[in-house]
Protein backbone atom coordinates (compact mmCIF):
# COMPACT_ATOMS: atom_id res chain seq x y z
CA UNK A 1 0.00 0.00 0.00
CA UNK A 2 1.28 3.41 -1.19
CA UNK A 3 0.06 6.93 0.12
CA UNK A 4 1.42 9.26 -2.63
CA UNK A 5 1.27 12.84 -1.68
CA UNK A 6 2.70 15.52 -4.92
CA UNK A 7 4.73 18.32 -2.72
CA UNK A 8 5.84 19.92 -5.62
CA UNK A 9 5.34 23.70 -6.41
CA UNK A 10 4.20 23.46 -10.20
CA UNK A 11 4.47 19.56 -11.77
CA UNK A 12 2.22 17.32 -12.29
CA UNK A 13 3.05 13.95 -12.69
CA UNK A 14 1.69 10.46 -14.13
CA UNK A 15 2.41 7.62 -11.82
CA UNK A 16 2.71 4.11 -13.07
CA UNK A 17 5.26 1.48 -12.64
CA UNK A 18 8.30 0.45 -14.78
CA UNK A 19 6.56 -3.17 -15.50
CA UNK A 20 3.42 -0.94 -16.56
CA UNK A 21 1.60 -3.50 -14.05
CA UNK A 22 -1.64 -2.87 -12.57
CA UNK A 23 -2.12 -1.34 -9.51
CA UNK A 24 -5.30 -1.06 -7.27
CA UNK A 25 -6.65 2.94 -6.17
CA UNK A 26 -8.30 3.10 -3.06
CA UNK A 27 -8.05 6.36 -1.77
CA UNK A 28 -7.87 9.88 -2.54
CA UNK A 29 -7.73 12.81 -1.07
CA UNK A 30 -10.55 12.81 1.33
CA UNK A 31 -10.24 9.23 2.29
CA UNK A 32 -11.17 5.72 1.05
CA UNK A 33 -13.00 5.33 -2.02
CA UNK A 34 -16.42 2.83 -2.53
CA UNK A 35 -14.36 0.47 -4.09
CA UNK A 36 -10.71 0.25 -5.51
CA UNK A 37 -9.97 1.35 -9.13
CA UNK A 38 -7.71 -1.00 -11.42
CA UNK A 39 -5.13 1.38 -13.52
CA UNK A 40 -2.21 1.69 -14.65
CA UNK A 41 -1.39 5.01 -14.49
CA UNK A 42 -2.52 8.07 -12.30
CA UNK A 43 -2.42 11.55 -12.87
CA UNK A 44 -1.31 14.09 -9.56
CA UNK A 45 -1.81 17.38 -9.76
CA UNK A 46 -0.04 19.83 -7.06
CA UNK A 47 -1.54 18.91 -3.36
CA UNK A 48 -3.45 16.26 -4.62
CA UNK A 49 -3.40 12.52 -2.84
CA UNK A 50 -3.89 8.51 -3.55
CA UNK A 51 -3.44 5.66 -2.23
CA UNK A 52 -2.66 2.61 -4.57
CA UNK A 53 -2.10 -1.28 -3.53
CA UNK A 54 0.33 -3.34 -5.53
CA UNK A 55 0.17 -6.95 -5.86
CA UNK A 56 3.48 -8.08 -5.20
CA UNK A 57 2.73 -11.98 -5.29
CA UNK A 58 5.59 -14.03 -7.10
CA UNK A 59 7.35 -11.53 -7.64
CA UNK A 60 10.37 -12.10 -4.32
CA UNK A 61 13.82 -11.26 -5.57
CA UNK A 62 12.52 -8.77 -8.57
CA UNK A 63 13.44 -4.47 -8.59
CA UNK A 64 10.75 -2.28 -10.47
CA UNK A 65 10.56 1.70 -10.10
CA UNK A 66 7.33 3.65 -9.77
CA UNK A 67 7.90 6.17 -12.47
CA UNK A 68 6.96 9.34 -13.47
CA UNK A 69 5.32 8.97 -17.79
CA UNK A 70 6.00 12.74 -18.38
CA UNK A 71 6.01 12.20 -22.11
CA UNK A 72 2.20 10.87 -21.97
CA UNK A 73 1.06 14.06 -19.97
CA UNK A 74 -1.73 16.08 -22.65
CA UNK A 75 -0.31 19.62 -23.41
CA UNK A 76 -1.50 22.44 -21.09
CA UNK A 77 0.09 20.22 -18.09
CA UNK A 78 3.02 21.83 -16.25
CA UNK A 79 5.57 18.74 -16.89
CA UNK A 80 4.10 18.07 -20.23
CA UNK A 81 5.78 18.51 -22.99
CA UNK A 82 4.63 21.85 -23.69
CA UNK A 83 2.49 24.46 -22.30
CA UNK A 84 1.31 27.55 -24.45
CA UNK A 85 0.20 28.45 -28.21
CA UNK A 86 2.91 29.64 -30.54
CA UNK A 87 4.72 32.56 -28.82
CA UNK A 88 2.43 32.53 -25.91
CA UNK A 89 4.69 29.87 -23.66
CA UNK A 90 6.39 29.56 -20.74
CA UNK A 91 9.40 31.31 -21.31
CA UNK A 92 12.84 28.57 -20.98
CA UNK A 93 10.09 26.03 -20.49
CA UNK A 94 11.72 23.50 -22.60
CA UNK A 95 15.25 24.04 -21.13
CA UNK A 96 13.92 22.23 -18.12
CA UNK A 97 15.15 18.46 -18.71
CA UNK A 98 12.18 16.94 -16.45
CA UNK A 99 9.67 18.19 -18.89
CA UNK A 100 8.11 15.62 -21.04
CA UNK A 101 9.86 12.64 -20.72
CA UNK A 102 9.80 9.87 -18.67
CA UNK A 103 11.73 8.97 -15.44
CA UNK A 104 11.86 6.58 -12.48
CA UNK A 105 10.94 8.07 -8.30
CA UNK A 106 11.08 5.18 -6.14
CA UNK A 107 12.88 2.22 -6.64
CA UNK A 108 10.97 -0.89 -4.96
CA UNK A 109 12.78 -4.28 -4.04
CA UNK A 110 10.69 -6.99 -2.95
CA UNK A 111 11.57 -9.41 -0.44
CA UNK A 112 10.34 -13.02 0.10
CA UNK A 113 6.89 -12.74 1.21
CA UNK A 114 5.85 -12.71 5.21
CA UNK A 115 3.62 -15.63 6.78
CA UNK A 116 0.45 -13.38 7.61
CA UNK A 117 0.88 -11.36 4.09
CA UNK A 118 -2.36 -9.14 2.56
CA UNK A 119 -2.85 -11.00 -0.02
CA UNK A 120 -6.90 -10.28 -1.05
CA UNK A 121 -8.81 -6.63 -1.04
CA UNK A 122 -12.38 -6.41 -0.31
CA UNK A 123 -14.56 -5.40 -2.78
CA UNK A 124 -16.69 -2.57 -1.04
CA UNK A 125 -14.35 -0.54 1.00
CA UNK A 126 -16.67 2.25 2.54
CA UNK A 127 -19.83 3.77 1.78
CA UNK A 128 -19.03 7.38 0.77
CA UNK A 129 -22.02 9.36 -1.27
CA UNK A 130 -22.31 13.11 -2.70
CA UNK A 131 -24.96 15.38 -1.14
CA UNK A 132 -28.15 15.49 -3.36
CA UNK A 133 -29.06 18.11 -5.79
CA UNK A 134 -32.22 18.45 -4.46
CA UNK A 135 -30.13 20.70 -1.13
CA UNK A 136 -28.07 23.20 -3.32
CA UNK A 137 -28.54 26.64 -1.72
CA UNK A 138 -26.41 28.46 -4.30
CA UNK A 139 -24.49 28.27 -7.70
CA UNK A 140 -21.21 29.80 -8.17
CA UNK A 141 -19.12 30.18 -11.16
CA UNK A 142 -15.15 30.94 -10.79
CA UNK A 143 -13.23 32.22 -14.23
CA UNK A 144 -9.65 31.46 -14.11
CA UNK A 145 -8.25 34.14 -16.25
CA UNK A 146 -4.73 36.23 -17.39
CA UNK A 147 -4.22 39.61 -16.64
CA UNK A 148 -3.07 39.92 -20.00
CA UNK A 149 -4.61 37.90 -23.11
CA UNK A 150 -1.07 37.64 -24.33
CA UNK A 151 0.41 35.95 -21.35
CA UNK A 152 -2.44 33.41 -20.87
CA UNK A 153 0.59 30.71 -20.76
CA UNK A 154 3.34 32.58 -18.37
CA UNK A 155 0.60 34.80 -16.26
CA UNK A 156 -0.07 36.44 -13.67
CA UNK A 157 -3.30 35.17 -13.48
CA UNK A 158 -6.62 35.61 -11.47
CA UNK A 159 -9.80 34.43 -10.22
CA UNK A 160 -13.21 36.26 -12.14
CA UNK A 161 -10.69 39.43 -12.81
CA UNK A 162 -9.51 39.63 -9.27
CA UNK A 163 -6.76 39.39 -7.76
CA UNK A 164 -6.16 38.31 -3.72
CA UNK A 165 -6.87 41.03 -1.21
CA UNK A 166 -5.30 40.30 2.05
CA UNK A 167 -8.16 43.28 3.03
CA UNK A 168 -11.17 41.84 1.56
CA UNK A 169 -13.78 38.78 1.61
CA UNK A 170 -14.59 37.52 -1.80
CA UNK A 171 -17.40 35.18 -1.11
CA UNK A 172 -19.31 34.38 1.73
CA UNK A 173 -21.72 31.50 2.37
CA UNK A 174 -23.42 29.89 5.58
CA UNK A 175 -22.84 26.55 7.46
CA UNK A 176 -24.11 23.39 6.08
CA UNK A 177 -24.86 25.38 3.22
CA UNK A 178 -25.03 22.92 -0.13
CA UNK A 179 -23.30 24.92 -3.39
CA UNK A 180 -22.28 23.87 -6.89
CA UNK A 181 -19.38 25.56 -7.53
CA UNK A 182 -18.05 25.90 -11.68
CA UNK A 183 -14.60 26.43 -12.43
CA UNK A 184 -13.91 27.51 -15.93
CA UNK A 185 -10.27 27.59 -17.53
CA UNK A 186 -9.89 30.42 -20.10
CA UNK A 187 -5.62 30.43 -19.50
CA UNK A 188 -3.30 28.09 -21.31
CA UNK A 189 -2.40 26.50 -18.44
CA UNK A 190 -3.87 23.82 -16.14
CA UNK A 191 -4.55 24.62 -12.90
CA UNK A 192 -4.99 22.49 -9.55
CA UNK A 193 -7.57 24.48 -7.90
CA UNK A 194 -7.54 23.88 -3.96
CA UNK A 195 -10.46 24.67 -1.57
CA UNK A 196 -9.59 25.21 2.07
CA UNK A 197 -11.96 23.76 5.20
CA UNK A 198 -13.91 21.43 3.41
CA UNK A 199 -14.40 18.49 0.17
CA UNK A 200 -16.09 18.31 -2.90
CA UNK A 201 -17.33 15.61 -5.15
CA UNK A 202 -17.00 16.61 -8.96
CA UNK A 203 -20.00 16.25 -10.89
CA UNK A 204 -19.09 16.72 -14.65
CA UNK A 205 -15.93 17.36 -16.36
CA UNK A 206 -17.14 19.34 -19.24
CA UNK A 207 -20.37 17.66 -19.36
CA UNK A 208 -18.84 14.42 -18.72
CA UNK A 209 -19.22 12.14 -15.42
CA UNK A 210 -15.03 12.24 -13.64
CA UNK A 211 -13.12 9.13 -14.17
CA UNK A 212 -13.94 6.53 -10.91
CA UNK A 213 -10.85 7.73 -8.84
CA UNK A 214 -11.75 10.78 -8.99
CA UNK A 215 -15.22 10.06 -7.70
CA UNK A 216 -14.48 10.14 -3.96
CA UNK A 217 -14.05 13.22 -1.77
CA UNK A 218 -11.14 15.51 -3.18
CA UNK A 219 -10.31 19.14 -1.76
CA UNK A 220 -7.78 19.51 -4.99
CA UNK A 221 -8.86 19.23 -8.53
CA UNK A 222 -6.49 19.53 -11.86
CA UNK A 223 -8.43 22.07 -14.55
CA UNK A 224 -7.41 21.49 -17.84
CA UNK A 225 -6.97 24.22 -20.33
CA UNK A 226 -10.49 24.86 -21.60
CA UNK A 227 -12.41 22.91 -19.51
CA UNK A 228 -14.99 23.28 -17.50
CA UNK A 229 -15.49 21.42 -13.92
CA UNK A 230 -18.49 21.31 -11.94
CA UNK A 231 -18.26 19.94 -8.26
CA UNK A 232 -20.56 19.93 -5.11
CA UNK A 233 -19.78 20.63 -1.50
CA UNK A 234 -21.28 21.49 2.03
CA UNK A 235 -19.89 23.85 4.61
CA UNK A 236 -20.58 21.61 7.12
CA UNK A 237 -17.64 21.58 9.74
CA UNK A 238 -16.74 25.02 11.22
CA UNK A 239 -17.77 28.83 10.46
CA UNK A 240 -16.00 31.90 11.88
CA UNK A 241 -17.22 35.38 11.38
CA UNK A 242 -13.89 37.02 10.63
CA UNK A 243 -11.88 34.28 9.75
CA UNK A 244 -11.51 33.22 6.13
CA UNK A 245 -10.52 29.96 4.31
CA UNK A 246 -9.02 30.77 1.08
CA UNK A 247 -9.35 29.13 -2.88
CA UNK A 248 -6.35 29.28 -4.54
CA UNK A 249 -4.64 27.47 -7.55
CA UNK A 250 -1.96 25.16 -6.28
CA UNK A 251 0.69 26.08 -8.18
CA UNK A 252 3.12 27.74 -6.29
CA UNK A 253 3.78 31.18 -8.12
CA UNK A 254 0.38 31.82 -9.32
CA UNK A 255 -1.26 31.91 -5.72
CA UNK A 256 1.87 34.02 -4.62
CA UNK A 257 0.71 36.20 -7.69
CA UNK A 258 -2.35 36.87 -6.69
CA UNK A 259 -4.81 33.84 -7.99
CA UNK A 260 -6.66 33.24 -4.88
CA UNK A 261 -9.78 34.25 -2.78
CA UNK A 262 -10.96 34.58 0.22
CA UNK A 263 -14.06 32.35 1.91
CA UNK A 264 -15.83 33.12 4.75
CA UNK A 265 -18.14 30.89 6.50
CA UNK A 266 -21.07 32.58 8.88
CA UNK A 267 -23.12 29.97 11.31
CA UNK A 268 -26.53 30.64 10.35
CA UNK A 269 -27.90 30.45 13.58
CA UNK A 270 -25.98 33.63 14.91
CA UNK A 271 -26.82 35.54 11.62
CA UNK A 272 -29.85 36.58 10.35
CA UNK A 273 -28.23 38.87 7.51
CA UNK A 274 -27.85 37.28 4.30
CA UNK A 275 -25.81 38.98 1.48
CA UNK A 276 -28.25 40.46 -1.35
CA UNK A 277 -26.41 41.19 -4.63
CA UNK A 278 -28.03 42.70 -7.65
CA UNK A 279 -26.90 44.19 -10.77
CA UNK A 280 -27.34 47.52 -10.91
CA UNK A 281 -25.59 48.03 -7.61
CA UNK A 282 -21.58 47.46 -8.03
CA UNK A 283 -19.91 47.75 -4.44
CA UNK A 284 -15.92 47.88 -2.79
CA UNK A 285 -15.25 48.43 0.46
CA UNK A 286 -11.47 49.06 1.55
CA UNK A 287 -9.44 48.46 4.07
CA UNK A 288 -11.58 45.42 4.64
CA UNK A 289 -10.94 43.87 7.73
CA UNK A 290 -10.30 47.45 8.47
CA UNK A 291 -9.83 49.06 12.38
CA UNK A 292 -10.97 52.62 12.13
CA UNK A 293 -12.81 53.20 8.91
CA UNK A 294 -14.54 51.49 5.76
CA UNK A 295 -14.93 53.12 2.32
CA UNK A 296 -17.43 52.29 0.21
CA UNK A 297 -17.45 52.90 -3.49
CA UNK A 298 -18.60 51.81 -6.67
CA UNK A 299 -21.40 52.72 -9.03
CA UNK A 300 -25.42 52.54 -9.36
CA UNK A 301 -28.46 53.04 -12.14
CA UNK A 302 -30.29 55.25 -9.46
CA UNK A 303 -29.16 57.53 -6.65
CA UNK A 304 -28.51 55.91 -3.16
CA UNK A 305 -31.42 56.71 -0.72
CA UNK A 306 -30.79 54.99 2.04
CA UNK A 307 -27.81 52.83 3.58
CA UNK A 308 -27.98 50.74 7.20
CA UNK A 309 -25.21 48.82 8.99
CA UNK A 310 -26.56 45.75 10.50
CA UNK A 311 -24.39 43.61 12.78
CA UNK A 312 -24.51 39.78 11.78
CA UNK A 313 -27.88 39.34 14.42
CA UNK A 314 -30.12 41.56 12.07
CA UNK A 315 -29.46 44.57 14.66
CA UNK A 316 -29.53 47.95 13.10
CA UNK A 317 -26.23 49.80 14.12
CA UNK A 318 -26.24 53.13 11.96
CA UNK A 319 -28.57 54.35 9.49
CA UNK A 320 -26.72 56.78 7.31
CA UNK A 321 -28.74 59.66 5.99
CA UNK A 322 -26.64 60.99 2.65
CA UNK A 323 -27.85 61.21 -0.89
CA UNK A 324 -25.24 60.01 -3.19
CA UNK A 325 -24.97 61.34 -7.28
CA UNK A 326 -25.70 59.37 -9.57
CA UNK A 327 -24.01 56.53 -10.97
CA UNK A 328 -21.55 57.31 -8.59
CA UNK A 329 -21.14 56.05 -4.77
CA UNK A 330 -18.71 57.18 -1.86
CA UNK A 331 -19.03 56.35 1.44
CA UNK A 332 -17.03 56.71 4.93
CA UNK A 333 -17.75 55.09 7.89
CA UNK A 334 -16.18 54.97 10.97
CA UNK A 335 -15.46 51.72 12.84
CA UNK A 336 -13.30 52.56 15.63
CA UNK A 337 -16.20 52.01 18.66
CA UNK A 338 -17.41 48.88 17.11
CA UNK A 339 -16.76 45.35 18.25
CA UNK A 340 -14.83 43.09 16.08
CA UNK A 341 -16.86 41.08 14.26
CA UNK A 342 -19.09 41.03 11.25
CA UNK A 343 -21.27 43.76 9.70
CA UNK A 344 -23.45 43.82 6.70
CA UNK A 345 -24.19 47.39 4.88
CA UNK A 346 -27.28 47.33 3.17
CA UNK A 347 -27.28 50.15 0.28
CA UNK A 348 -31.41 51.24 -1.40
CA UNK A 349 -31.64 52.59 -4.56
CA UNK A 350 -34.75 53.29 -6.60
CA UNK A 351 -34.19 50.08 -8.44
CA UNK A 352 -33.50 47.62 -5.92
CA UNK A 353 -31.03 46.69 -2.57
CA UNK A 354 -27.74 45.61 -2.36
CA UNK A 355 -25.63 44.63 0.83
CA UNK A 356 -21.87 44.33 1.62
CA UNK A 357 -20.41 42.28 4.11
CA UNK A 358 -17.54 44.28 6.41
CA UNK A 359 -14.93 42.71 9.12
CA UNK A 360 -13.91 45.15 11.63
CA UNK A 361 -11.14 44.09 13.29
Amino acid sequence: RLRLLNGSSMRTYLFGFSSNMNFKIIGGDGGLLDSSVIADRIRMSPGERYEVLIDLQGMAGQTFFLRNFGSELPTGIYGSSSVGVGADTIPYYSLNFRNGVDYDVLQLNVTPPLPNGVTTTPTSLVSDSSWNLSLVNTTRTFQLNADSMNHRAEGPFNINGDKFDIDSIDETTYLNNVEIWKWVNNTFIAHPIHIHDMHFYILSINGNPPLAQEAGRKDVVLVLPGDSIEFITRFETFADATVPYMYHCHLLHHEDDGMMGSLLVLDTLSSSIQIIKNSSLYLKAYPNPSKEEWNITGTSRYPINAATLFDVSGRVVTSLISVQNFNEISLQINNTKLSKGVYVLQLENGDSVQSIQLIKN
